[in-house]
């Protein structure tokens, strides 16, 4: 370091061979990044494929219950649009009686808990047994944000 004629302390200039290998960790850098958020786009895709394409009803609620993601099954099975569906809570769904176990059973989960079950509940005013499996979901901190659950129709 060295100082200017107002004392003011000043960094030495780097070499062209440290501006050199400067340069070259920032190309690493940035094609690590390139790479990173290639695997990231190729993992997004599978997910989604799957998602859109299973046959069983697979969803998403936020910590107040209500639907923020579904798949073509679930729309198909309760013959309404995604776009119907998202905000809906389960006493929209499947009644008032039907929410009441849905809800305690998904409190369990949003209490970390992994929940699978079977149960019965109208859709569309015909009861139906599903097989149930409901995970939490969790933010970058590791906080619950909401669960999801995967709804397999077993009724036959």
């Amino acid at each position: 370091m060295f100082s200017d004629r107002g004392g003011t302390l000043m960094t030495k200039k780097p070499t062209y061979e440290q501006l050199e290998r400067r340069v070259k960790e920032l190309e690493e850098n940035f094609l690590e990044c390139r790479r990173l958020e290639e695997k990231l786009r190729e993992s997004e895709e599978r997910c989604r494929a799957v998602f859109e394409t299973a046959q069983d009803s697979i969803f998403v609620k936020d910590r107040d219950l209500r639907y923020i993601r579904v798949n073509p099954a679930m729309e198909k099975l309760l013959g309404l649009s995604a776009s119907q569906l998202l905000g809906m809570t389960d006493e929209d769904l499947f009644g008032k009686e039907a929410a009441v176990h849905i809800s305690e059973s998904d409190h369990r989960v949003l209490s970390e808990e992994i929940l699978e079950e079977e149960h019965t509940k109208p859709v569309q005013g015909i009861p139906r047994t599903f097989h149930l499996i409901k995970v939490p979901i969790r933010d970058s901190s590791g906080d619950v944000v909401g669960l999801c659950g995967i709804a397999r129709d077993i009724t036959q």
